[in-house]
């Protein structure tokens, strides 16, 4: 067995990342770098499609 990643948010909930998950990330921070856009700023701009996406502005 391989070793877990395993993720733990500030309010202490703890999740457990699959192989593919953690190749989402990772391809998903890729695709931001190639735009320019800092790591750290990635979950404005998620938060900012899923409000469009809620408002049907996409």
């Amino acid at each position: 067995m391989g070793k877990d990643t395993i993720i733990v948010l500030s309010d202490g909930s703890k999740y457990k990342l699959t192989p593919k998950a953690i190749k989402f990330i990772e391809d998903l921070k890729t695709f931001f770098a190639e735009r320019g856009i800092p790591e750290e700023k990635i979950p404005l701009y998620l938060e900012e499609l899923a409000r469009r996406e809620r408002e049907g502005n996409l």
